[in-house]
């Protein structure tokens, strides 16, 4: 009786060009840093109130990791959500990391379990994107 091949198992990951994946998440966190100093600027000269803020730096990182996933995905020229996702999770991680070594922030794990989705979600819309729309 005839055995069948085995069927050759790859790790879930193993697609995964990590440079790619560091060089979106630093440019999520590029623009991020771009659109903060736009805000402080507007902020500083009256232009802007103080009030909006918070929903405009949710808006700018929100934008970053789509944008940061699209980097990825584009560089990587493969599995663009997967490449996207990881950006996301990754930059998530990081702002996390640095919001609780910076400020007197409690950490609450539901919220960050839903920014870590969050970023998961945004990163592979970008990197779908970053993979399929093509010039």
């Amino acid at each position: 009786m005839p055995t069948k091949p085995r069927e050759e198992r790859r790790p879930f990951l193993a697609g995964l060009d990590l440079t790619a994946v560091a060089a979106g998440v630093v440019v999520s966190f590029a623009l991020t840093f771009v659109a903060s100093t736009i805000m402080a600027l507007l902020l500083y000269n009256m232009i802007m109130s103080d009030n909006r803020l918070p929903l405009l730096e949710d808006l700018a990182g929100l934008i970053s990791v789509v944008l940061g996933g699209w980097y990825a995905a584009r560089r990587a020229e493969t599995s663009g959500w997967l490449h996207g996702g990881v950006t996301g999770v990754v930059y998530v991680l990081i702002a996390l990391t640095l919001g609780l070594a910076l400020y007197s922030v409690p950490f609450i794990l539901v919220t960050s379990l839903k920014r870590l989705g969050a970023g998961f979600l945004l990163g592979a819309l970008g990197g779908v994107l970053g993979v399929n729309l093509r010039r």
